[in-house]
């Protein structure tokens, strides 16, 4: 097992996946079932947090399809040791029961001798969860500030890495997901329009790219998240800053082109 690729889908990947093989076109999700023996697929939390966006009754089907994939390995971040591990058994049925809602991710969460009250990466996250505008409001004010203006917006840079990036306090995780967040606000090639970004969506995409980075391979047909994911894997991305460098390179890649891959293996 430890010598299989790690290949990691967001959950729109599973959900292509699903639509075709319901319309019988099952052809892709076969060969994924066929390349388990070279490929070891996995699901973490951000995967459980886009089930609780579901307000459907279809939560079942969704559980039943995704444990065919990624059976029981489910990928978390392990707070004491500041590294991605995966337990093979753990399945998406229980993981989903026992787990806490989204808004309570930090009350849940073991932060060990991170003070909640003190961490700002915290505070701004519970405000942000709490008022539904405030981000889109943030994020639209500051990119105007920013904009045609490198002064100020070097200045800001400087202010985020120095407070967030750089700050002792806060774990891999979290720093990765402050700087997803930073790269969303800054980054003028994206294409999301303000007025429908959701700050939980947003979020827990950036959780996804956070935990692909111990992956192979992260597959996503979303273009925002590929490139958001690959400035905050390289090591010079226009930023002059240094950001995570993945230890196994992770690959990023649509769905057509890693049944690319598996169909050249």
């Amino acid at each position: 097992m430890e010598n299989k690729k790690i290949v990691y889908f967001d959950k729109n990947i599973f959900s292509i996946l699903k639509n075709e093989y319901k319309s019988g076109n099952t052809n892709n999700f076969n060969k994924i079932i066929n390349s388990k023996n070279k490929f070891l697929y996995v699901y973490s939390m951000a995967h459980i947090f886009d089930l609780q966006n579901d307000k459907t009754n279809k939560k079942e089907e969704d559980f039943e399809f995704m444990s065919q994939i990624v059976d029981s390995n489910y990928l978390y971040y392990f707070e004491q040791e500041e590294r991605f591990c995966i337990d093979h058994n753990i399945k998406i049925t229980d993981k989903y029961k026992k787990a806490e809602n989204f808004d309570d991710m930090f009350k849940q969460m073991d932060l060990g001798y991170i003070d909640s009250v003190s961490n700002p990466f915290i505070i701004q996250h519970n405000k942000y969860i709490e008022n539904k505008k405030l981000y889109n409001e943030d994020r639209k004010n500051i990119k105007f500030i920013l904009k045609n203006n490198d002064d100020i917006k070097q200045l800001y840079m400087s202010t985020i890495i120095e407070n967030f990036y750089k700050n002792k306090n806060f774990n891999i995780f979290q720093k990765y997901l402050s700087m997803y967040l930073f790269i969303d606000i800054v980054e003028d090639k994206l294409s999301e329009k303000n007025s429908k970004l959701k700050y939980r969506n947003m979020f827990i995409d950036g959780m996804h790219s956070c935990f692909s980075m111990s992956s192979d391979y992260f597959v996503t047909n979303d273009e925002n998240l590929s490139l958001k994911s690959n400035l905050c894997y390289v090591k010079d991305n226009g930023y002059n800053i240094r950001f995570f460098h993945t230890s196994n390179n992770t690959r990023i890649l649509d769905l057509n082109k890693f049944i690319l891959l598996l169909d050249n293996i």
